[in-house]
């Protein structure tokens, strides 16, 4: 673990109704990360900026960007990453629903001294792909089942990876939906 830190974020948010069919949300905004001895500490300009639109009654397509500062997973130690998604929803029915989602996203390591690991200049590509299909079978049962794949290619070669996660998810409800 690379140990404790202290995050302060400000942004600045605006949602918008372009029209009746279309959103578009944005944010600007401010991260300063500092980790204890001064290892991995960070700062700068975070936000996100946001495009919905209702195609049809049943589609909609959902486009995102995003920077924002976060914690490495392996050891707490800090990241910068960057990432682009959209999306796309078909709500056949009431009772049948299908996404398919992409994102890419990049991720620099700041200079940090993660423990058993090599970070500094690390900077990873990560793409993921998904496509759901939900179903209510009852008021209170819905079924999803899902492929994903998901890669990621990195400057140290040891963090590359390729996988694909096929699934099924049972939810059952004990209040009504």
């Amino acid at each position: 673990m690379v140990g404790p830190y202290t995050q302060n974020s400000g942004e600045f948010k605006l949602n918008y109704a372009v029209s009746g069919s279309s959103k578009l949300n944005a944010g600007i905004g401010y991260t300063r990360r500092v980790q204890s001895g001064n290892e991995g500490s960070v700062s700068g300009v975070t936000g996100e900026l946001g495009y919905n639109r209702q195609l049809t009654g049943k589609t909609s397509l959902n486009v995102q960007l995003i920077r924002a500062v976060n914690s490495y997973v392996a050891s707490g130690g800090s990241e910068i990453d960057t990432t682009a998604s959209v999306g796309l929803v078909w709500q056949a029915t009431y009772k049948v629903g299908v996404n398919l989602d992409g994102s890419y996203t990049r991720s620099a390591f700041v200079g940090q001294a993660i423990p058993n690991s090599v970070a500094n200049g690390r900077v990873d590509r990560s793409k993921a792909a998904t496509l759901s299909v939900k179903y209510q079978a009852l008021r209170r049962l819905q079924l999803r089942g899902y492929l994903k794949s998901q890669s990621r290619s990195s400057a140290v070669n040891e963090f590359d990876y390729n996988d694909t996660i096929i699934g099924v998810e049972v939810k059952w409800h004990w209040r009504e939906m």
